[in-house]
């Protein structure tokens, strides 16, 4: 009987650490962000002055860069948007992904409603 409370308190032990695992691996709501129309992000190419900019997404979903013209970025995350700029501007200019960063600066794409009676309608 001892063995098979042994095996219980390892399965029981074990089960634990992976739930923690996981739990302390899981990425934040901000890297899930997906990126709509009149946000406003940041791009910031290291030792490129030039490339960093901040930039607004048009209500088409649009975006323009440098170097690369209009870009589709709505429906992306931002970490999808660096890795399609790392990558584009790679052609260019000798950079290195780590050298990419997007943040998004302003979240204007989502927009609350409240139906029933109110007394003011105003942006939230």
């Amino acid at each position: 009987m001892s063995i098979s409370s042994s095996l219980l308190k390892r399965f029981l032990i074990l089960g634990i650490l992976l739930l923690s695992a996981k739990a302390f691996t899981q990425e934040t709501p901000f890297a899930e962000y997906i990126i709509g129309p009149a946000d406003v992000l940041s791009v910031n190419v290291w030792q490129q002055e030039e490339l960093s900019r901040t930039v607004t997404v048009r209500p088409d979903g649009f975006i323009t860069y440098p170097l690369l013209g209009d870009l589709l970025v709505a429906g992306l995350t931002p970490l999808e948007l660096r890795n399609q700029l790392a990558v584009s501007l790679g052609e260019y200019v000798n950079i290195m992904l780590s050298e990419v960063t997007v943040s998004v600066d302003e979240i204007n794409s989502y927009t609350v409603s409240v139906m029933g009676e109110v007394n003011e309608s105003l942006p939230v």
